[in-house]
């Protein structure tokens, strides 16, 4: 991935995190290390909770920055084989399921600046996650901009592009969880700047 793609993707982890607590989500975390023990880990580009029926539910949220018209539904470096994962992955769907089985969320959130391609969006069936594409984002950050009393709206590439990553946190933060919580979907918060 050229640089200049690698920095609008680090923009856009930022932009949504700033969504999300924009719009009112509690402890969101982004760049995200979730491990159950040395070398058994997974990346979350943001993970959040929330309240639902008076529990506290876990939403992992899968950030694709994309400069073409869509996301793909195969992997762009080929399958991968994750240490602790049964299977190779070559989508990134399964990437998403299999992350949010390892963390043990609640729910999974896949997000994109642009649209899903067509084989993606075929798997939502099957799928428990949550798609999010572009004009999604765009009444999400409408309405955060509402709340906040901002009139001034500008594009989504625009808001993403003026995010200064000089300004903004780019630790990791890591969360240990034990490889058998006594009950699942409960996850144990060690957090750590490294």
């Amino acid at each position: 991935m050229p640089q200049a793609s690698k920095a609008l993707g680090k923009k856009f982890e930022v932009w949504l995190e700033l969504l999300l607590l924009g719009l009112g989500k509690e402890r969101v975390l982004r760049n995200v290390e979730i491990h159950k023990d040395r070398f058994t880990y997974r990346q979350a580009d943001l993970i959040y909770e929330q309240a639902n029926k008076g529990r506290i539910e876990t939403v992992i949220v899968e950030a694709k920055y994309v400069s073409g018209a869509c996301l793909h539904y195969y992997l762009r470096k080929g399958p991968l084989k994750k240490i602790g994962a049964p299977t190779l992955i070559n989508n990134v769907v399964d990437e998403v399921l299999e992350r949010k089985s390892f963390v043990g969320a609640d729910h999974a959130v896949l997000v994109t600046n642009k649209h899903f391609d067509s084989r993606t969006l075929s798997s939502t069936d099957s799928s428990s996650i949550i798609f999010i594409d572009r004009e999604m984002l765009m009444n999400n950050y409408a309405k955060m901009l509402e709340r906040s009393g901002i009139r001034n709206h500008i594009s989504l590439e625009q808001s993403i592009a003026m995010i200064d990553l000089q300004r903004q946190n780019m630790c990791k933060n890591i969360i240990y969880i034990p490889r058998c919580p006594a009950r699942h979907n409960t996850i144990l918060y060690a957090y750590s700047n490294a």
